[in-house]
């Protein structure tokens, strides 16, 4: 079972999505069925982002994997946390509790 980390920079938006979403994709294709998507210096997400992260979640699970989330700072969580999505993601404080949860 491999586990592959992705920390993502910057922002997720129009502009970026389709990358992150093309990464998603090959990482799953290749086998990974752990994926640990570490949001610490991920500083804006828009509908565009969301969608690619919430697709990748139901990709993964029904690949029988997982998507761990981590180090969502305030302005991530509220985005979350506005469109119900914190309570139905796994989501840790930070990237040690994502590798040990998963």
């Amino acid at each position: 079972n491999s586990i592959k980390i992705i920390q993502i920079k910057g922002r997720i938006d129009l502009l970026d999505y389709e990358n992150l979403n093309d990464k998603l994709i090959e990482y799953m294709d290749s086998g990974v069925r752990k994926l640990i998507i570490d949001c610490e210096k991920l500083t804006f997400i828009n509908s565009s982002g969301l969608r690619v992260l919430i697709l990748s979640v139901k990709k993964m699970e029904n690949l029988g994997g997982r998507v761990i989330f981590c180090g969502f700072n305030e302005n991530i969580s509220k985005v979350f946390g506005i469109t119900g999505y914190l309570s139905i993601f796994n989501v840790y404080d930070n990237l040690e509790e994502a590798v040990a949860g998963s």
